[in-house]
């Protein structure tokens, strides 16, 4: 499994804030956590590690891309990860430091981008990207949205999350039960997407993904790469 988790602000908080968060996604990844804060776009970055691919050091999150333009926090598994890096070898050659599909990512992202990362890619997985160069934060889903991930602007904030319960521990989270979502439970005996049972907060739909300015504060309706149809 693993976790993502973050949240960006434009108050500073101490490092315990993304810390903690991460502390509720345990059990998600037992083997390792991570953190990545840069205070001047009030982004912080947290991820759980369930060790599968590359279980050494080197698959460490949030991880960093050769070049350092661009940050993931990344959960799940990409199949064809080794094709992907046949396809930067072909034109970068990349002083790999393991073998894990999460440096695969981020370097094929910084040399092919986002967006033909997301025509090319075969996995499940949710993901959050940051381009330093861009100042935007990118959050996504894989095609037939097996791996959750809960996002929304809640007091000021953006929060998002694989889990609703990482939140929990943010000094500015006051959720509210959502009821009409409440009567869609009752209903379907489930929430359906876009939905989550707080107000505020929701299910990023599969095959899509959202951007973030982290300059302007400024966040996108979510966003189709890909259809069945």
């Amino acid at each position: 499994m693993g976790g993502i988790v973050g949240f960006v602000s434009s108050e500073k908080y101490e490092k315990n804030t993304i810390l903690n968060m991460c502390s509720q996604l345990e059990s998600r990844g037992p083997d390792d956590s991570g953190v990545w804060i840069d205070d001047s776009l009030g982004i912080y970055l947290g991820h759980r590690r369930l060790s599968i691919l590359d279980l050494s050091k080197e698959g460490k999150q949030p991880m960093h891309s050769f070049n350092k333009r661009f940050i993931v926090s990344f959960n799940g598994e990409i199949y064809n990860h080794n094709y992907l890096r046949e396809d930067i070898e072909k034109i970068k050659n990349i002083n790999w430091k393991g073998t894990s599909d999460t440096e695969t990512i981020v370097n094929y992202i910084s040399i092919y981008g986002f967006d033909h990362f997301l025509e090319n890619v075969n996995g499940m997985f949710a993901l959050a990207l940051i381009d330093k160069k861009e100042n935007k934060l990118y959050l996504a889903k894989d095609r037939m949205g097996e791996k959750p991930l809960y996002y929304g602007l809640h007091n000021g904030i953006l929060f998002f999350a694989s889990t609703l319960k990482a939140f929990r521990t943010h000094p500015k989270w006051t959720p509210s039960i959502d009821n009409d979502v409440l009567h869609l439970y009752l209903r379907y005996s489930y929430i359906p997407t876009p939905f989550s049972i707080f107000q505020d907060i929701k299910k990023l739909p599969a095959s899509s993904y959202i951007e973030f300015d982290l300059l302007r504060k400024e966040l996108s309706e979510p966003k189709k790469y890909w259809s069945i149809m």
